[in-house]
């Protein structure tokens, strides 16, 4: 049963029903502060790792370009070899 508003009981109640709130406020404030920096240092982690895939993508790509050149190369080079050997150069 609740106190009667107006009885010291029913402030004494009401006190210790605000500290209560007051307490759960400051820990939901310092909950949400550590939130966001988890969140700013997840960004942070995820741009870096964005960068160093665009990077490797970039390598890969150059990659890419000089082992196609060399396949395209050696396979002029081998049939320029067989016109030649067929006499047909």
């Amino acid at each position: 049963m609740l106190p009667r508003p107006g009885s010291k009981a029913y402030e004494a109640s009401m006190e210790a029903g605000i500290a209560v709130l007051e307490q759960i406020a400051i820990s939901t404030d310092k909950s949400l502060g550590e939130m966001r920096q988890d969140l700013r240092d997840l960004r942070q982690d995820l741009n870096k790792s964005l960068a160093e895939m665009c990077q490797e993508l970039r390598e890969f790509r150059q990659d890419l370009k000089t082992m196609l050149g060399l396949g395209l190369a050696a396979t002029a080079t081998i049939l320029a070899v067989m016109a030649h050997g067929f006499h047909w150069l």
